[in-house]
């Protein structure tokens, strides 16, 4: 547990941030949810959610990453034999297979996988002694693992979140040093096989597009063409960017929002909350949000440098990417930069898996930032 020495390198600054964040959030939910009677029930269970979630980080906080490390392949074989029953026996929710009832409470095992990942990846590649760059034969393994949970997790379907375990793979993997040559091939198999897909829909006889969910297709569609479906798969990103854009400098004021008051905005207490916060805060509030969630990753890149082994860097480097992916994916999609795959925002927006998913990195995030000197065995504090 944690050692009374350990407390003056508490990581505050990690516990700053995230509180700041999260505060921002709640007033954002505040406004989503709000009624005639003022507080909602689901502004108390997000408030609850957020309890849970710093009740969790402080206890990973507490334990040593390396004892989290040990049990890194238990951890995911679990997460992925409930992906598996997901897919046998899942609810179904919003067109999706994602979620199971455990004891009466659902969770979304993809959320959990996130941490499943990072730790796995963490403990292969932070146990390889190789210092020359990483060859095929070095990943190999993992390629078998992230293509079984990509698959899995696709099959849902989940774009949103397979997109985020092919970001973790990539990022971890290109900070762990592979030979150049993998990329080189990799972007050439990827080349050619866009040619050929290319090729067989120009010619009618595969479209890739039918291997999509109808309203995954129109997604991608209003992406290029928003006024394509105005009022079907295009409404979410035009009135996130009107409520976005009409926020203007200083925005509209707390509790003064239209789009999210009126609920022109779909989802606007999950996926487009940052609507909501731009809309009533506008660009300034809209910059410090963004700042926060800056300093935050950048925070946990110095962690992740300062770590005094090879695993609990690149437990910190995942972290951080699944925080940069969500982040950057999630803004992106109320501006209409990216599809509306449904991926929430960090400690910001409505959840219960998503939001102890965040809480759990974070704890990570700081354990590692505090066990980042070595205690001897006499007792003395060196530099790790």
């Amino acid at each position: 547990m944690l050692d009374r020495r350990l407390i003056k390198e508490f990581d505050w600054v990690t516990l700053l941030l995230t509180m700041a964040l999260a505060l921002l959030g709640a007033l954002g939910m505040y406004s989503a949810t709000r009624g005639e009677g003022g507080v909602s029930p689901v502004f108390l269970d997000h408030l609850l959610r957020l309890g849970v979630g710093f009740a969790a980080m402080l206890v990973v906080m507490a334990v040593d990453y390396r004892i989290l490390d040990r049990y890194a392949y238990l951890f995911l074989a679990l997460c992925v034999l409930l992906l598996v029953a997901v897919e046998v026996s899942g609810r179904v929710g919003m067109g999706a297979q994602r979620w199971l009832s455990l004891g009466g409470v659902r969770i979304q095992p993809s959320e959990f996988l996130k941490i499943a990942l990072v730790l796995f990846l963490a403990r292969y590649l932070g146990s390889m002694k190789k210092k020359a760059a990483l060859g095929i034969r070095d990943v190999l393994p993992t390629v078998v693992v992230v293509s079984v949970v990509f698959v899995l997790i696709l099959r849902q379907p989940d774009l949103g979140t397979a997109m985020i375990v092919a970001g973790i793979y990539v990022i971890v993997l290109f900070v762990a040093g592979v030979d150049y040559r993998i990329y080189a091939w990799l972007g050439g198999g990827f080349a050619a096989s866009a040619v050929v897909t290319a090729g067989l829909a120009y010619f009618k006889i595969f479209n890739v597009l039918n291997l999509l969910r109808d309203y995954q297709v129109r997604r991608l569609k209003v992406l290029f063409n928003p006024e394509l479906d105005p009022l079907g798969a295009g409404y979410h990103i035009s009135q996130s960017k009107i409520a976005i854009g009409s926020g203007g400098i200083a925005g509209k004021g707390f509790l003064q929002g239209t789009q999210s008051g009126l609920h022109f905005l779909p989802q606007q207490h999950t996926d487009f909350i940052f609507s909501v916060i731009a809309e009533e805060g506008g660009f300034i509030i809209s910059l410090v949000t963004l700042s926060l969630m800056f300093a935050l990753l950048m925070w946990g890149l110095n962690t992740s440098r300062k770590a005094q082994d090879k695993t609990g860097s690149f437990i910190a480097l995942g972290v951080v990417a699944v925080l940069f992916l969500h982040f950057a994916i999630n803004i992106g999609m109320t501006m209409g930069i990216f599809p509306v795959v449904g991926l929430p925002l960090p400690l910001m927006s409505y959840g219960g898996s998503s939001v102890l998913t965040s809480f759990v990195g974070l704890g990570m995030l700081m354990n590692i930032r505090m066990r980042r000197f070595v205690f001897a065995r006499n007792g003395s504090l060196t530099a790790g």
